[in-house]
C-alpha cells in the first residue's frame, strides 16, 4: 500500500475525531468516519493488515513522543474498527 495516501487517511481520522464542534458538526463528522470505516473493510485482509502495522507504527512513536491528547486512543480505535486483532 501507498504510505503517502495510509497517511491521508490516518490525518483525515485525526481530524475528524479531534476537531472540536467549531470545526466540524460532530455528526458529520460521525458520518464521515463511518463511511470512510466501510470503505476500508472492503480492502484485501493483507492490506487491512498492512495498513494496521502502519498505524501502529505510528502510534508507537507518538508514544515515545509528545502525546497529543486522544491521538493513539484514535489511531487504536482505527485499526479495531478494521477487525484486526492489536
Amino acid at each position: 500500500m501507498n504510505p503517502i495516501l495510509m497517511r491521508a487517511v490516518v490525518d483525515f481520522v485525526l481530524f475528524l475525531n479531534l476537531s472540536g464542534e467549531d470545526v466540524i458538526d460532530p455528526h458529520v463528522s460521525v458520518g464521515l468516519l463511518e463511511q470512510l470505516s466501510a470503505t476500508l473493510k472492503g480492502l484485501t485482509v493483507e492490506d487491512r493488515k498492512v495498513f494496521a502495522q502502519y498505524v501502529k507504527e505510528l502510534m508507537a512513536s507518538e508514544q515515545t513522543g509528545v502525546n497529543h491528547t486522544g491521538y493513539v486512543e484514535t489511531l487504536s480505535a482505527l485499526i479495531e474498527d478494521l477487525g484486526i486483532p492489536q
